[in-house]
């Protein structure tokens, strides 16, 4: 299906007028040599997972900051970020009337308009029921500040967030391994946390099980193994996969775009490239820290509704952080993430 150009026309600041999972209504023309649509009108959205567009910040990435947390952690940018992957999604009709006319249906990916200029906003995916973070033990290693992004995204829209963590078959296979309490944090935060490895088979029937109802958007850094823990939930989908390179450690793009598919056990998934950076959308500096996984009640202590828990007097998260009772780490993540907010 092509898109109508009165869905370009309107105003948004979005890279493009519909993503994957959007509830559309199409026209279909059927010439009797030929099956053709145009999407003409997009309905309403429950939710959805967004980021700002590369290159929309400019400079982004190459800030930093000298004010430190109680543990150190700088306020500028992490290496958890690197530069994003590729992103969007097209249009199609997941299903739809095929004798000519109106219909509806479900944008599933390809096809579509070129880019329009100017908006900001990249729209990964609308109508989604969870977003499952993918990170790999190692391979490349764990990176909790884009895990905490992801979750941070998916909870200001009302979305469950789930950490898989995956290739926990190389625990004991590095010299200096890291080992699987690096998903603590996010456990202690109430988060369901599902350790898998396509090697031993471990976590993959529970990780089936929960994507058997609703939509589930898969997401996690290049090399994660997104595409191979899709293939073992559901192997009809004959998912292409690749190798993290050696020089960098970072995984190839074997993912390029966004689409929507169905699983063999019942459900859908969003299938999407490996994004290397995830710069929040919509979320303010002062809502940040209700939404930061760890933090809990604590911001509702704090002396200024607005604090931004850094040196403003009678903070709780603060005080939490310098006496042990909130993880310094989860408080150093919260601080890098916060100086990209107030960038």
């Amino acid at each position: 299906c092509t898109l109508r150009g009165i869905l370009w026309a309107a105003e948004s600041d979005e890279t493009r007028p519909v993503a994957v999972g959007d509830r559309v209504t199409v026209v279909l023309e059927d010439t009797g040599e030929e099956l053709s649509g145009a999407v003409e009108m997009r309905g309403p959205r429950d939710n959805r997972l967004a980021r700002l567009a590369a290159g929309t910040r400019g400079a982004a990435g190459q800030r930093d900051s000298t004010t430190r947390g109680p543990g150190g952690g700088s306020l500028g940018r992490h290496s958890d970020e690197a530069r994003s992957g590729t992103g969007g999604g097209g249009a199609g009709a997941r299903r739809g009337s095929h004798g000519g006319g109106r219909g509806s249906g479900t944008v599933g990916g390809r096809g579509g308009a070129s880019q329009r200029s100017g908006p900001r906003i990249q729209v990964i995916a609308a109508n989604i029921d969870r977003v499952i973070v993918v990170g790999a033990l190692e391979d490349p290693p764990f990176r909790p500040g884009l895990v905490d992004r992801f979750l941070v995204a998916a909870a200001n829209e009302g979305i469950e967030g789930v950490v898989c963590l995956n290739k926990v078959d190389l625990e004991l296979d590095t010299e200096n391994h890291t080992d699987r309490c690096v998903a603590d944090p996010f456990r202690q935060a109430g988060l369901p946390v599902l350790e898998t490895s396509i090697i031993t088979g471990e976590g993959i029937e529970q990780l089936r099980t929960m994507m058997s109802t609703g939509i589930s958007l898969v997401v996690g850094h290049s090399g994660v193994g997104k595409s191979s823990l899709l293939n073992a939930v559901s192997p009809g989908l004959r998912l292409a996969t690749g190798d993290v390179t050696v020089h960098h450690g970072r995984g190839r793009h074997t993912t390029t775009q966004v689409n929507l598919l169905p699983l063999v056990g019942g459900g859908w998934v969003v299938d999407s490239p490996g994004i290397r950076e995830f710069v929040l959308e919509g979320v303010s500096p002062a809502t940040l820290a209700r939404l930061y996984p760890g933090f809990g009640a604590l911001p509702d202590g704090c002396k200024f509704n607005d604090c931004l828990h850094l040196d403003e007097p009678r903070c709780a998260v603060r005080a939490a952080a310098e006496q042990g009772g909130l993880d310094v780490e989860r408080f150093d993540s919260y601080q890098r993430v916060l100086a990209d907010l107030l960038t």
